[in-house]
């Protein structure tokens, strides 16, 4: 790692935590949720289906357990940087090997760093990986940033912050302007080159066993 002639902003640890209060808040807005109505017959034609949408509420009323799901969250090495006015979350899981490339994966929207969690540990084993949550999406502060614009919080984030000189980026299809814009900001810092026999090593982590080809298939 480089930290030539670049200021680093420092990450902190950043751990995922809801108050009771918070959680008595919800579970209270829930149950008092108005209810439209719908034709009869109506099925999912004029968005989603109110039954459905009542048995989901019924199930975070009375079965999800948000403190399970929190502690497997915190499992996670979450972080929280400040770039310029973007308060950014992220996950860094390094790799075994000092000398391994990094890997930037993004999501699109609707959307989050969620999609991932299946495949960051698999993937470490040949890749330092990072996830950031996207500006404006889950644990990342509420600002609405252009592509442009997201796509140097994440130049800066890779270059900056953690220090990495080359990277890959790999993505949904909604990340794939953000990533194809960060790339182009690495390259104009002359930080980064994406190599496609590289890429290509990505598709086969991704593969085995946790996914399918292509987009990783998260449940």
């Amino acid at each position: 790692h480089s930290t030539e002639n670049r200021t680093m902003e420092q990450p902190t640890a950043f751990k995922i935590a809801f108050s009771d209060a918070q959680l008595a808040g919800l579970k209270s807005r829930l149950q008092h949720t108005r209810w439209p109505d719908e034709p009869a017959d109506a099925g999912w034609m004029f968005g989603t289906n109110l039954g459905y949408m009542k048995s989901l509420t019924d199930y975070w009323l009375n079965d999800y357990d948000w403190r399970k799901a929190e502690a497997q969250l915190n499992t996670l090495p979450n972080y929280k940087v400040t770039i310029g006015q973007v308060d950014l979350h992220f996950v860094h899981r390094p790799a075994r090997k000092k000398d391994a490339p990094a890997l930037l994966l993004l999501h699109g929207w609707p959307d989050s760093f969620y999609r991932y969690h299946k495949v960051i540990d698999a993937l470490a084993a040949d890749f330092h990986v990072i996830v950031p949550s996207i500006p404006g999406t889950g644990f990342s502060g509420r600002t609405a940033l252009s592509v442009d614009e997201t796509a140097d919080v994440f130049a800066r984030l890779m270059g900056n912050v953690l220090g990495y000189e080359r990277f890959i980026v790999a993505g949904t299809a909604h990340a794939q302007a953000a990533a194809s814009d960060s790339c182009e900001i690495v390259r104009m810092r002359r930080l980064a080159e994406l190599e496609h026999d590289v890429v290509r090593r990505v598709d086969d982590v991704v593969d085995r066993p946790h996914a399918g080809r292509g987009e990783p298939r998260l449940q």
